[in-house]
């Protein structure tokens, strides 16, 4: 079982400041000197050193020396050891020399074996500068006994998403969770894992694997540039040292890319060389240069030595400055830092065409150059010119001088297109033999000293009628054990392939690639299978990696016109094919390629293409291509790339319709197969799915070769005033061809609408006393705020006693609700009232407005009592006269907040106007008050009266009051206090003179002796006294008669009757009886009758 722990350590931001990890490639130095005796590397980025050895990490942040070291525990003693050693070097000097370290290498990885048994430990940068380190554990391997202690810590925790974070003076520091993949019947399969922290120790906890599953690493593109001028530029050959790329290859570009310092910065006036250095990301040129001289020149390989130095294989038309028309193979070797040739240049040629296709060399430096010729006097050491086409092998010294030469020459013509050398300094020809219209593959092995070691040649032939055309193309060598790899083309079909290979039969077809390996001898083959993942294939590349499995460069023909190049990748023994790398299509054409695989199976290979729309990674040193034909190199490492979201996004809302976050999910480098992951969108704070943006719960695949997807997340616009919001686009459905970085992105939506208006509305508006409305504050539209503002009642008519709820509150309607009602209730109370009013006003909004002054709702509160009736009353109800006035009071019958107004008279009753003083006024009860009172005199007076007289008081005009119809009246009684008159004759009765004729009145005068209120009543009757009644006067009888009220005197007519007699005077008498309301009861007037009468005369003689 095989597990890779990714743990990515980063420095996050605290309040002291921010540590940003380094964007330039992170590298490890070895300790010779430099630093502490306790590191074995050293490594530097901005804000902090970190150290490696002695079974554990150290970290020191800042500038406030803080360290954070992670022990492992239970570790067994390890060597660390440098890989992919970069261009670049350190010096540290000091005055006294006692710390002198030059010439320090750097290196990209550091590889710790022997922490636990199978396990080791792997420190390096990722593409973006951080520093990461891995876990591998073979199958088997106990997850338990890996764990590790941190010091120095101020904290540690487990975040939510599973980090580890490490809390320090200078900042906190970040792992992110382990991630585990095992692959299971060719598929990728993410195995759970986390952290387990108990105190200071972490350990992993992994779930449910196969113990017996290797991890298997998907190949990833590392890099992809073109490399190239304006004119055409074609690869020759690629070798790879310490990870960085070397390139040699044919260019007329006058403008290739160099380097300053290099051996040639122009080139010569005809087709020249190139050789190129570049590092292991294929950003930075370390050397480039020209190779040129007279004539014209192709370069056909490249290879590198143990101390970096530099080896190329091509053909000249020139020999130096001497022309060669036939064209002379060269070696030319270079210094490692290409600013040189490291001795002159070596030719081989005769009086033909002499072309080197290949070259090999050993770690010391030792050459070997392969090619093919047509010259007669080739110049050999070894054997006999030949004299036809032959194949020719040269071994060089570490000092330019030829060892040896020969040719490998047989029956028909030889062309040598490959060569190799294994550990012990044999060297490996291989090629085609073509005669009489048929070809074979060949394969040679020569000693050290250029002698034949096998006994025969190995041929991969077929058999059968017909033209047979096996094409050997290529050859590699397992060094240490010297087994040869080939491939090449066929149309046989009955090639000796070997039981359980990938395609034991050719299919068919015109021509078909094959992959092999020979047997040790060379008699025979290990395996051998045809491959043709594409059509008509021809194989150009073999290599193998140290774990067996095998890289094969094929060129497949689209029809006639264009061809493609795929790299395979085969499991060991040709038995499975892994993957699949195609790089072209039919718009263009591959013209040329060459292979190099690392030990750790990174694959680095190189086309000539034209015409083709290849993508590049980012910031490599050709992004586009530059001329019409171009070298095109692709690396593609072992490794499950790295999968992360973008940056955090921010986007302004709009007020409609929607806008795109566009969230790109990118790969540390490109997958040679879709890598295919799912997404969903995770709303948080108030961010909602479909009102606020368009959820996704989705599937998605970045293509092959491709190495991002953009992925548009749909803001939707609204007119919503709300506070920013932001929602999570994360990954849901890891990708089993990818490890996961960074997992999500946070979308932060910027709103940009105006706050909403408040509204106040009462409902019902008019209210009864005792009845409740609804008071609604509403907002214009919704609101993404929790909105508050000050509610507060304002008394007009209205009093605090007729509410319910008095507010000056802060009150809130919350986020995403329209309005709030508050219900209020009226008091009731007995008094009658006028409608009254108050207000409820909204005022001091947040996230809200309202006009100046407020939203205002005002109620009015109808009373319920009914209206109080007005009644008058008197005090006393009787009063005697003259000992005091009268009060009159109004009353309510019940009280009133009105002030009742009514218009108040006396009116006269059985009393008149002088029994009391007169009243008549404009009155008010005022509000609160029942009652109001009045004093109205009484006049006092000497007039019997009758004993109980009454006037009253009337109220009319009554506004805010009832009354009976005709107002509310009271009455008044008073009382009399005076004597009744007395009644008497004026001059005790009457005289009168009797008259001689008719009759004459005898007038009694009857007086009371004061005025009365009452009427004096009485009878008369006359008495006769002297006088005789019917002859003396007119008698009555009892007659009824009074004298009215006010008045105080009565005249009585008694007729007196005349006559002629003389009498004596003569009385009568008039009797007054039944006197009411006067004394005394009864008088007697009497009445004299005065005779006017003389005695009759007697006149005599005139005398009487």
């Amino acid at each position: 079982m095989s597990f890779r722990f990714l743990l990515l350590i980063l420095l996050a931001t605290v309040t002291r400041g921010v540590f940003a990890m380094p964007t330039a490639p992170l590298t490890f130095e070895p300790n010779h000197g430099q630093t502490d005796a306790r590191a074995d590397f050293l490594a530097r980025g901005p804000g902090y050193l970190l150290w490696l050895g002695h079974g554990e990490t150290a970290l020191r942040l800042g500038t406030n020396g803080s360290v954070i070291r992670w022990k492992l525990l239970a570790a067994g003693p390890m060597t660390g050891v440098g890989e992919s050693r970069t261009a670049a070097t350190s010096n540290y000097l000091s005055f006294d020399d006692t710390r002198v370290a030059k010439a320090v290498p750097h290196f990209e990885r550091v590889r710790y074996v022997g922490a636990w048994p199978g396990v080791e430990l792997v420190y390096y940068g990722s593409s973006d500068g951080h520093l990461e380190y891995d876990f591998v554990l073979a199958p088997g391997t106990d997850v338990a006994s890996v764990a590790f202690e941190v010091e120095g810590a101020q904290r540690l925790r487990l975040a939510d998403n599973g980090d580890l974070e490490i809390q320090t003076a200078a900042g906190t520091l970040r792992q992110h969770a382990p991630v585990v993949y095992q692959q299971r019947n060719q598929q990728r399969t993410p195995i759970a894992a986390r952290f387990v922290l108990q105190g200071a120790t972490v350990r992993f906890a992994v779930e449910h694997y196969d113990p017996t599953l290797e991890l298997v690493i998907d190949p990833v593109i590392s890099y992809a540039t073109f490399l190239g001028g304006s004119g055409d530029d074609r690869i020759g050959g690629i070798a790879v040292r310490d990870g960085e790329t070397y390139v040699a290859g044919t260019t007329d570009s006058v403008a290739f890319p160099t380097t300053p310092g290099g051996l040639q910065a122009s080139d010569g006036p005809g087709r020249g060389c190139f050789v190129s250095r570049f590092n292991a990301t294929a950003t930075q040129l370390i050397w480039s240069t020209y190779l040129d001289g007279a004539g014209d020149q192709e370069c056909s390989d490249i290879a590198v030595d143990g101390d970096g130095e530099v080896y190329v294989a091509g053909t000249s038309t020139h020999q130096g400055p001497t022309a060669d028309p036939g064209g002379a193979a060269f070696l030319a070797k270079l210094s490692s830092d290409g600013t040189h040739l490291a001795y002159p240049v070596v030719y081989r040629t005769g009086n033909g065409l002499d072309q080197a296709t290949g070259i090999a060399v050993t770690a010391s430096g030792e050459a070997f150059l392969a090619g093919f010729t047509d010259s007669t006097d080739f110049p050999v050491t070894i054997g006999t010119d030949g004299a036809d086409r032959g194949g020719f092998s040269v071994k060089v010294a570490t000092t330019g001088m030829v060892a040896w030469s020969r040719l490998i020459d047989g029956s028909g013509a030889q062309e040598i297109a490959s060569v190799a050398v294994d550990a012990a300094g044999n060297s490996y020809f291989g090629g085609t033999t073509i005669e009489s219209g048929n070809s074979d593959g060949f394969v040679v092995k020569l000693s050290p000293t250029g002698t034949l070691v096998w006994p025969a040649v190995a041929r991969i032939e077929g058999s059968g009628a017909g033209d047979l055309q096996d094409r050997l193309f290529d050859l590699s060598v397992i060094a240490a054990t010297g087994q040869v790899l080939v491939t090449g083309s066929t149309n046989s079909t009955n090639l000796p392939t070997t039981p359980g290979v990938l395609q034991p039969t050719s299919g068919g077809g015109p021509s078909k690639a094959f992959v092999g390996q020979l047997t040790a001898n060379g008699l025979g083959f290990d395996f051998l299978s045809y491959y043709h993942p594409g059509s008509i294939e021809t194989g150009v590349g073999i290599r193998r990696d140290d774990a067996g499995n095998l890289y094969v460069l094929t060129v497949d023909t689209l029809g006639t016109d264009h061809n493609v190049l795929c790299l395979g990748f085969l499991t060991p023994g040709a038995t499975q094919l892994s993957f699949v790398r195609y790089l072209g299509d039919d718009s263009g054409d591959v013209l040329a390629a060459a292979l190099a695989v690392s030990p750790d199976g990174t694959a680095t290979y190189g086309a000539t293409v034209r015409g083709l729309p290849l993508q590049t990674t980012p910031g490599v040193l050709g992004p586009t291509s530059s001329g019409a034909k171009d070298g095109y190199i692709e690396r593609i490492a072992p490794g499950l790339p790295m999968m992360s979201l973008s940056a955090d996004l921010v986007v302004a809302e709009g007020d409609s319709g929607s806008q795109a976050a566009v969230v790109r999910v990118s790969l540390s480098a490109a997958s040679l197969q879709d890598t295919t992951f799912g997404l969903v969108t995770v709303y948080q704070s108030s961010a909602q799915p479909d009102s606020d943006y368009t959820y996704i719960n989705t599937t998605f695949a970045i293509p092959a070769g491709e190495a991002f997807l953009d992925v548009p997340v749909a803001i939707l616009g609204d007119s919503i005033d709300e506070p920013d919001e932001f929602l999570t686009l994360g990954v849901n459905i890891v990708p089993a061809q990818a490890t996961l970085g960074d997992a999500s992105t946070r979308i932060t939506i910027i709103d940009n609408d105006a706050p909403p208006a408040l509204s106040i509305s009462a409902t019902p508006s008019s209210v009864l006393e005792g009845a409740l409305t609804q008071i609604k504050v509403q907002l214009s539209q919704v609101s993404g705020y929790d909105v508050q503002f000050r509610f507060r009642t304002e008394f007009q008519s209205a009093v605090e006693a007729d509410v319910g709820d008095v507010y000056n509150d802060i009150l809130q309607i919350d986020a995403g609700e329209r309005s709030i009602t508050i219900p209020m209730a009226m008091h009731t109370d007995p008094i009658d009232e006028a409608t009254e009013t108050f207000a409820m006003r909204v005022l001091e909004p947040v996230h809200a407005t309202v006009p100046a002054g407020g939203a205002v709702a005002t109620i009015s509160i109808t009373d319920t009592n009914p209206t109080p009736e007005l009644t008058l009353v008197v005090h006393p109800d009787t009063q005697v006269e003259g000992a005091g006035n009268v009060v009159v009071e109004a009353w309510l019958s019940g009280p009133s907040s009105r002030g009742v107004t009514f218009h108040l008279a006396t009116e006269a009753g059985t009393a008149g106007v002088g029994d009391f003083v007169p009243y008549a006024a404009d009155l008010t009860i005022a509000a609160g008050e029942l009652a109001f009172g009045v004093e109205v005199g009484l006049i006092d007076d000497l007039l019997d009266e009758p004993d109980l007289e009454t006037f009253r008081f009337r109220a009319t005009s009554v506004v805010n009051a009832q009354t009976v119809a005709g107002g509310a009246v009271a009455t008044a009684t008073i009382a009399d206090n005076d004597n009744p008159p007395t009644l008497s004759f004026d001059a005790s009765g009457c005289s009168v003179i009797e008259g001689d004729g008719g009759a004459v009145n005898c007038a009694f005068l009857l007086r009371l002796s004061a005025a009365s209120g009452k009427t004096v009543a009485f009878n008369t009757s006359t008495a006769n006294g002297t006088a005789t009644a019917g002859s003396d006067y007119t008698g009555h009888a009892s007659t009824a008669r009074n004298i009215t009220t006010g008045l105080t005197t009565l005249t009585i007519n008694v007729p007196v009757l005349a006559d002629t007699l003389e009498e004596v005077d003569e009385t009568f008498a008039l009797n007054v009886t039944g006197v009411t309301n006067a004394s005394p009861g009864s008088i007697t007037g009497h009445g004299t009758i005065l005779d006017d009468d003389l005695a009759e005369l007697v006149f005599f003689d005139g005398f009487e």
